[in-house]
């Protein structure tokens, strides 16, 4: 059997510089219990779900929701610079994994960081999510482009995708 680890399974770095955009909007949520689906592997990022009033969204290790962001490409990042205070991309070291989806990746930002991406779309959280649950930074369109939640919606088929709320930019 795989042992499973948490401890240090997940590195959030935050580049310090000043911001150059600044959201539009803001969301708040109210929350349930976080369900842990742990990767497998120790130096890999931990994602989890947890119940908002957006539905069930992915987050970190910390309960963070996760984000994407509307202009980037495949395991391609448009967030640089500043932008990376703001919303930090989701790092790893090794291949992070979600028990019962398919779909997770690492591709490199450069400098030998690895950023974690779900089915090609570079993950990040947002500096203004304060506490496990918060999902402020949902639909928020600033310099950098549109940002949404990354949402699981059950699949008719049984098995789950995902969607992001606000804007239409689903999978």
């Amino acid at each position: 059997m795989i042992r499973r680890r948490v401890a240090g399974a997940l590195v959030l770095v935050a580049v310090a510089a000043a911001a150059c955009g600044t959201p539009s909007s803001s969301n708040t949520t109210t929350t349930s219990t976080t369900q842990a689906k742990v990767s497998s592997s120790a130096s890999a990022a931990v994602v989890a779900e947890r119940t908002t009033s957006l539905g069930k969204v992915l987050v970190d290790a910390k309960g963070l929701t996760l984000y994407r962001l509307s202009a980037d490409g495949t395991d391609k990042s448009k967030c640089t610079g500043s932008c990376t205070s703001i919303w930090p991309p989701l790092l790893a070291t090794g291949t992070p994994s979600y028990a019962g989806m398919s779909g997770f990746s690492t591709f490199d930002r450069g400098g030998g960081k690895m950023q974690v991406a779900y089915h090609g779309e570079p993950l990040y959280t947002f500096s203004g999510d304060t506490k496990a649950g918060d999902t402020k930074g949902n639909g928020l369109t600033d310099s950098w482009g549109h940002w949404t939640a990354v949402v699981i919606v059950p699949a008719s088929s049984g098995g789950t995708t995902t969607t992001t709320s606000g804007g239409g930019y689903g999978y």
